[in-house]
């Protein structure tokens, strides 16, 4: 589940999302992280803020907070674009699991591009790594770990040899 927003002149954007949950569910923010546990009568489901740092002190720009209905994820972001994707593992085993994520670097042309260009994420649960880009910017050729793209999204998994596999992918128009 993702947002984009992009606007037409470089400012701070600040976004907001609640996410309703039953009411046989609760979700539980991590202590040190800003990952989300939701849990009914048994864990449900990890709630990883693609948008934000793993480690909940080195993140100013954001926060996954439980509400009275659920959850809201907000994110505040310079330069005039932003991406706010959330990712849910849907094994109950999730939370016990190994995971992580990380903000990637992407590159156009040998240049790193800024994140109001095109974003990308890498997430790993247990041994499953998983892949996301998406360009805010008029797509063009761009590189994300050792992936050549001129997608406007794409999303797979990574396998052990590190070949990717994409699994979605939308198609924009490339810019001259």
């Amino acid at each position: 589940m993702a947002d984009a927003v992009i606007s037409e002149v470089e400012d701070t954007l600040s976004y907001s999302c609640e996410v309703e949950l039953s009411d046989r569910l609760q979700m539980f923010e991590a202590e040190e992280h800003s990952e989300g546990f939701v849990v009914g009568l048994e864990p449900e489901a990890l709630v990883l803020p693609m948008g934000l740092d793993e480690w909940r002190q080195s993140d100013l720009k954001g926060s996954l907070r439980r509400s009275d209905e659920g959850f809201v994820y907000s994110i505040n972001h310079q330069d005039g674009a932003l991406y706010a994707p959330l990712l849910f593992c849907l094994s109950r085993d999730a939370g016990t699991e190994p995971y992580t994520w990380r903000r990637l670097s992407v590159a156009e042309g040998l240049s790193r591009t800024p994140n109001s260009t095109a974003v990308g994420y890498r997430a790993q649960f247990n041994e499953s790594q998983w892949l996301i880009y998406r360009s805010l910017a008029p797509p063009a050729s761009r590189s994300i770990l050792g992936q050549n793209t001129t997608a406007e999204f794409i999303f797979g998994a990574v396998d052990d040899k590190g070949m990717f596999h994409q699994y979605v992918g939308v198609e924009g128009a490339i810019s001259n």
